[in-house]
C-alpha cells in the first residue's frame, strides 16, 4: 500500500483568477510560512505540512487597498510518496 503525503509548496492570493498574474501576495513559499506573518503579526498559521496525509494553514481575513471585493488563493503543492 502505498500512502501519500502532502505538502503546500506555495500559496498566494490576489484579486484576479489568473494564477499567472505577477501581482500576488505570496505567504508559503517553498514550504514555509511568511516569516513576518508567521512572527510579527502572527496572522499565518500552519498546523502541518507535509506531516501527514493533509497539509493546514490558517491566516487572518484581509482585503486589498484599490482592489475588488474577490480575493483568490491560488495553490501549488507537492504530493509525496511516504516511503
Amino acid at each position: 500500500m502505498i500512502i501519500w503525503f502532502l505538502k503546500s509548496l506555495t500559496i498566494f492570493s490576489y484579486f484576479s483568477n489568473d494564477p499567472t498574474n505577477p501581482l500576488r501576495y505570496v505567504f508559503i513559499d517553498n514550504f514555509c510560512g511568511d516569516d513576518t506573518e508567521m512572527n510579527v503579526y502572527q496572522t499565518l498559521v500552519m498546523p502541518n505540512n507535509g506531516d501527514g496525509h493533509t497539509a493546514a494553514f490558517s491566516i487572518e481575513a484581509f482585503t486589498f487597498n484599490g482592489g475588488s471585493d474577490d480575493l483568490y488563493l491560488h495553490c501549488n503543492a507537492r504530493v509525496c510518496d511516504s516511503g
